[in-house]
């Protein structure tokens, strides 16, 4: 006997997904609640408004909150910098929470301190 169309739906826990994005002067936007995380990258990315993204996901009794910076060239991105034209070609990567901090930190203040700081902690983790 077989089943047909099983819905595996009514067997695990529904997952939700809540994005917050950050503009280039590094104000938060949001919240995006959305069912399927990576249409919901997709949209914040094509649309060209992230500069960073804090994703929170909630399935069942857990959560946990994700964090994520744009890379260009296994770099952090400078939108003022020399690669700013190149925000299209960015991916996301998750970050730890003191590295996506400190990026935050240099969009609000447009230190490069800041921006530095993160990147030197990227090599030392």
């Amino acid at each position: 006997m077989t089943i047909e169309n099983p819905d595996v739906r009514n067997f695990t826990p529904q997952t939700n997904y809540t994005f917050y994005h950050y503009d280039i002067n590094g104000k938060i936007s949001g919240p995006l609640d959305h069912d399927d995380q990576t249409s919901a990258k997709e949209l914040l990315t094509k649309n060209n408004v992230a500069f960073a993204m804090k994703m929170e996901v909630r399935s069942g009794g857990h959560s946990g909150v994700f964090y994520y910076c744009p890379f260009y060239r296994q770099k952090l991105l400078d939108p003022a910098g020399i690669d700013a034209n190149k925000r299209k070609e960015c991916e996301f990567l998750k970050t730890p929470q003191l590295i996506f901090d400190l990026y935050i930190n240099f969009l609000v203040t447009k230190k490069q301190t800041h921006l530095i700081h993160a990147e030197r902690m990227l090599v030392d983790v």
